[in-house]
């Protein structure tokens, strides 16, 4: 039988963006930051 990851949660970093790119919903603020996005943790 295979493990199976378990979530364990967002990163407080993803969290950050996320909480960011709520108040800042449009193309330009996205663009800008556009390589937070693309990082992975």
């Amino acid at each position: 039988m295979s493990e199976q990851m378990k979530f364990e949660g967002f990163s407080q970093r993803t969290v950050d963006f996320m909480w960011e790119l709520r108040f800042n919903n449009n193309k330009t603020w996205f663009t800008q930051h556009k390589e937070e996005f693309q990082c992975t943790d």
